[in-house]
């Protein structure tokens, strides 16, 4: 009796942590948009964004370089604080879509515009995995799109001369801290179980 108990409660623990490691959700990502280029109309050509989400701008006309983290800038240099970029590559459009200006693809999500859908989806910019894409804006002009592995985009939208970034709030990790509190509550969990059936009796 007691090795049924024990299979038992090894069966539950396991398809609890199961849940738990693979838990992700099929809908669609959530972003937090920001106007990089704000009250002073900053605007120039999109450098590149970090794995991290940093963006850099460079501006022809006063031969600097723009450093926005967190949709704020951050710093004006001379010469470009990052060496390497995270910029996606250029890819197709999902089935359904018609793509309007230019798209990017990164570690499995995507990024674009588009305008007179088959799908009947509206004209407008999307972002996310194929499988459940976030409407992110109605302006379907997307020029130099840039997207990191981490699901943040930037780009330029040249109609209104604008800059934007949407960073991916639901591409947060756990940090280490939390996963070793987790990590430290299964292992008491599994000792307090092994010790309970392994009392003589």
């Amino acid at each position: 009796m007691k090795k049924f108990k024990l299979s038992s409660a090894a069966v539950i623990f396991a398809v609890v942590a199961t849940l738990f490691t693979f838990s992700g959700s099929a809908a669609a990502d959530t972003y937090q948009i920001f106007d990089l280029s704000g009250p002073d109309n900053l605007f120039g050509s999109l450098l590149g964004i970090t794995a991290a989400g940093d963006v850099v701008v460079y501006r022809s006309s006063f031969s600097d370089y723009l450093t926005f983290s967190n949709g704020a800038l951050v710093s004006t240099t001379n010469t470009s604080p990052f060496d390497v970029f995270d910029n996606g590559t250029p890819c197709s459009v999902p089935a359904g879509f018609l793509i309007a200006g230019a798209s990017v693809c990164n570690n499995g999500r995507t990024f674009f515009g588009s305008i007179g859908n088959p799908n009947g989806e509206p004209t407008g910019a999307y972002a996310g995995p194929p499988s459940g894409l976030t409407f992110i804006t109605a302006n379907f002009d997307i020029a130099t799109p840039l997207l990191n592995s981490s699901g943040d985009i930037v780009w330029l939208d040249f109609q209104r001369e604008r800059m934007y970034q949407a960073i991916n709030v639901t591409s947060q990790v756990p940090e280490p801290a939390s996963l070793l509190l987790v990590g430290t509550g299964c292992a008491s969990f599994l000792y307090g179980i092994r010790s309970k059936f392994s009392q003589p009796a």
